[in-house]
């Protein structure tokens, strides 16, 4: 965690959107992207670096597919700048 909150660098990140079973030569198919392409280098930069980009946050926070899990610390920083 400490590198990531340094580097911003995490890796790759997919969202499972249905159970299933990977097996050691499948492949992944990217089937279609967001309407918006944030990478997660610059989310983790906002989270960690620039946390009052709040241009940034409402960004991020816009993006309805982004886990929740990663939805509750943007929302957090944008509830301390005073918004409902």
């Amino acid at each position: 965690p400490a590198d990531i909150v340094e580097t911003g660098w995490s890796g790759f990140y997919m969202r499972v959107l249905e159970e299933g079973f990977v097996r050691k030569n499948d492949s992944f198919i990217l089937l279609e992207k967001g309407e918006k392409q944030l990478s997660i280098l610059h989310i983790n930069n906002i989270r960690y670096h620039d946390r009052t980009n709040f241009d940034a946050i409402e960004e991020i926070l816009s993006v309805k597919v982004l886990a929740s899990d990663w939805q509750k610390p943007f929302r957090k920083l944008w509830l301390k700048k005073g918004n409902g």
